[in-house]
């Protein structure tokens, strides 16, 4: 019995893993080598409406060209599948891809190789499932040493990956703030998204949006970086509230609103990721002893 529910886990997920595959390579899911990517510039930029989820970012109009048609679009940022722009000002240069074809479904892009590997996703999901069942079964074969190294590799590599991107992150982000000037902001808008707990009761969360003009720059509108800001920022009561803005003289869409509250932020986001890997150590390292044994 357990062997055949074993082979359906597995096949389910194996096709699961085919179907992202193939979108992936046809560029179906906006990804892969398939996928176009252009440049694009930001012509406007619209001022988000307060009590905005904070996932809609700022609302711009994009211009960029379909390469199939020699066609130039403009093109608002309003559809869920755009992605979130949470700095931008009129003449930002970013990039865009879309299926081929369909340069409505475009996603923007704001670091170069961002996204290269998004529709890979789905696969490597499956592939984890598929092998921590094989390890499952082979530990009934083995010994449970094999199923926990196996599970502890997997881990390790997963959470180390993650732990390298962003580390990766942190360091392009130190590096670019290293080099800040400051500005008068004013927040002009207030986003808030609202959450339900295990009680039924609903709390709401409130995230700034600020406008900040770098001298002889265009004026950025902007939505703070988790984190980044103070709770006095984090409140409905601070729509038109002016403050000083620290912004990266490089790339104005690194910014922050309270430099302790950035670096303690991005700090424990690090620190929080080490235990999980240290965890996966620990599995290979039982699992190699109960196999040792």
């Amino acid at each position: 019995m357990l062997d055949v529910v074993l082979a359906l886990w597995c096949a389910g997920w194996a096709g699961a893993a085919a179907i992202g595959l193939r979108r992936y390579a046809t560029g179906a899911s906006g990804g892969g080598a398939r996928a176009v990517r252009v440049p694009a510039r930001i012509v406007r930029v619209e001022r988000p409406s307060s009590g905005a989820r904070r996932s809609a970012g700022v609302p711009v109009v994009l211009a960029f060209r379909d390469p199939a048609t020699g066609q130039e679009l403009t093109v608002p940022t309003t559809g869920a599948h755009s992605g979130t722009l949470d700095a931008a000002w009129a003449g930002r240069e970013i990039e865009v891809r879309f299926p081929p074809g369909q340069p409505y479904r475009f996603r923007m892009l704001t670091r170069p190789g961002q996204g290269r590997w998004q529709g890979l996703r789905l696969p490597a999901v499956a592939a984890f499932f598929v092998l921590a069942a094989l390890l499952v079964r082979l530990s009934f074969v083995a010994g449970y040493g094999l199923g926990l190294l196996g599970l502890g590799v997997l881990w390790t590599a997963a959470l180390g990956t993650a732990l390298r991107a962003s580390l990766r992150e942190y360091r392009r982000r130190r590096a670019l703030l290293a080099s800040s000037g400051t500005a008068d902001g004013e927040i002009v808008a207030v986003l808030e998204d609202e959450r339900r707990d295990d009680d039924g009761h609903v709390h709401v969360s409130y995230t700034p949006v600020v406008t900040f003009t770098p001298p002889g720059a265009p004026t950025v509108t902007g939505v703070p970086a988790p984190g980044s800001a103070t709770s006095r920022h984090h409140h409905r009561d601070a729509l038109g509230l002016w403050i000083p803005v620290h912004y990266a003289t490089a790339d104005p869409s690194v910014f922050h609103l309270d430099g302790a509250s950035d670096r303690a932020t991005t700090t424990c986001g690090l620190i929080a990721l080490f235990p999980f890997v240290l965890a996966g150590v620990a599995l290979m390292v039982v699992g190699a002893g109960a196999l040792a044994g």
